[in-house]
């Protein structure tokens, strides 16, 4: 059985093709949204893209979308998008409407847990987190089996779990979020700002980006290397927040297993080492002599395939 997986994430999206027997990806495509795109546009992207993805529609059992934010209970519309500044949107409804698909909807971490629990590296484990650091950071948490959904089915947004009170503002309205310590987007944003004030070793950089998008993790990484003390600044701080935000789920969760992946942690794979020994340093000693901190067997794909899979189905 063939369906579609897309993985709407803060910078780009990621459509695949997905065998969901098997949670093999056997095409893919990805572009990136552009600034200030509404839903309707996006939509009519997505639709292009699939009519240049799929050879034989008929084969398709559906559209599975992946997207960041809060997602409403029956998992029909986004309630909260602080990546696209999108509220209550029924992209299910729409993308059903312009296409004939089936189209069902979940959060785009969850949507790796679930991929990870059924084809990669959690698969027969019970208590799990998935925790993604991209654009942005969110998280898929699994407990006795089951996605930890919540009330109102927004459970796992820890980049917006404030680590410093009065800190640096945030697109969801608060100040000193986890992922305005250690979320990409943010991170880039901290050197496009020293960049422009000139507070850079501009012997400590090969060529100055002369836009923020031409900024990225492994810039700011290699920056710190060579010794740039605004880099050196913005990288431990990152580091030092990422540990201390996992030590707190570990120690709240007390999970079996720790699951990384997303953007920052795909070009800077050493902070899981960093990762480790906050947990050893400052979770509850119990929790954290118990837990196993693995990058994503499924990296990048983990989304798209663990949506695809759902088929719709919203008891997981």
């Amino acid at each position: 059985m063939l369906a579609i997986g897309i993985d709407i994430g803060g910078s780009k999206i990621r459509m695949g093709v997905i065998d969901v027997g098997e949670g093999r990806v056997l095409k893919t495509i990805e572009w990136h949204i552009r600034k200030g795109v509404n839903p309707e546009e996006l939509v009519e992207e997505i639709a292009l893209k699939l009519r240049q993805l799929i050879e034989k529609p008929k084969d398709l059992k559906g559209i599975g979308i992946a997207a960041a934010g809060q997602i409403a209970i029956d998992r029909k519309e986004i309630i909260f998008s602080p990546n696209l500044a999108w509220h209550n949107v029924s992209l299910v409804e729409m993308l059903k409407q312009k296409t004939g698909y089936e189209v069902w909807m979940e959060n785009d971490v969850r949507s790796a847990a679930i991929g990870e629990m059924r084809f990669g590296v959690a698969k027969g484990i019970s208590d799990f987190i998935v925790i993604f650091v991209g654009t942005g950071i969110g998280s898929g948490i699994v407990v006795d089996g089951k996605l930890l959904r919540g009330v109102s089915n927004t459970a796992g947004e820890v980049g917006h779990t404030i680590l410093q009170p009065g800190g640096y503002p945030c697109s969801c309205g608060n100040r000193g979020c986890f992922e305005t310590y250690s979320g990409g987007s943010y991170l880039s944003k901290k050197l496009w700002d020293r960049i422009k004030t000139k507070r850079i070793n501009k012997n400590k950089i090969k060529k100055i980006p002369s836009d923020i998008n031409e900024i990225n993790v492994s810039l700011i990484q290699d920056m710190a290397k060579d010794g740039d003390e605004s880099a050196i600044e913005i990288w431990e701080e990152a580091k030092f927040f990422l540990g201390i935000g996992i030590a707190n789920l570990v120690s709240i969760f007390n999970p079996e297993m720790i699951i990384l992946g997303g953007g920052v942690i795909e070009h800077a794979p050493s902070l899981i080492e960093d990762v480790k020994i906050a947990i050893k340093r400052d979770s509850v000693p119990a929790s954290a002599k118990m837990v196993k901190v693995v990058r994503s067997s499924l990296g990048a794909y983990a989304t798209i395939i663990g949506v695809a899979s759902l088929g719709g189905n919203i008891d997981i």
